[in-house]
């Protein structure tokens, strides 16, 4: 019976760590991934997809170019984009 269970939990971990791979073995993973990004005051919203050339520094070029148009100091930019803990090679992006 513990051999049965430890079976179940080895290929639960398998199917957990090849699902979550960053090299989209199952089918339905993105291959082009789209983070989005909005201001504090919902008046700047803008979208990152590094595998295409729009990288993080574009999007903060032209927050910063927001903040002086509209003279607003104090606001904030805040990453929208839904977030999976159980993608853990992932991690590293959400700080």
């Amino acid at each position: 019976m513990k051999k049965r269970y430890l079976i179940i939990v080895i290929i639960l971990i398998i199917l957990i760590l090849l699902g979550n791979s960053p090299y989209g073995i199952f089918i339905g993973k993105p291959i082009i991934h789209v983070y989005y990004y909005e201001s504090s005051d919902r008046g700047f919203s803008e979208i990152e997809v590094p595998e295409k050339g729009r990288s993080l520094e574009i999007v903060l070029k032209q927050f910063e170019e927001y903040k002086e148009l509209s003279g607003k100091s104090d606001i904030q930019l805040y990453r929208t984009s839904s977030r999976n803990p159980l993608n853990f090679y992932e991690w590293a992006d959400f700080e």
